[in-house]
């Protein structure tokens, strides 16, 4: 499952580095990652919290199109990973 978190923050970073956006979400982006990045929690608590933040990011109006699709994508595959935990 550390292989997934790691894979999640870099494609995060890449993203965050790669796209034009406003502030408040690059800071969002970089939240995110130092979500994954924790040592100290389990990776369901990592993906959940995540989760919340790239949710409130596609609730804002000011994200360009683009950047949507993309969170929407990482919140796709943060699902997937989250089900292979459980099963």
């Amino acid at each position: 499952m550390e292989e997934g978190m790691q894979e999640l923050s870099e494609e995060i970073t890449y993203i965050k580095d790669s796209i034009k956006m406003p502030r408040k979400i690059r800071e969002d982006l970089t939240q995110c990652i130092e979500l994954l990045n924790e040592k100290d929690k389990q990776d369901t608590e990592k993906m959940n919290n995540v989760m919340l933040v790239l949710e409130e990011i596609n609730t804002m109006k000011i994200v360009p199109p683009m950047l949507r699709t993309e969170v929407w994508n990482i919140i796709g595959k943060i699902e997937s990973l989250d089900k292979t935990t459980k099963v």
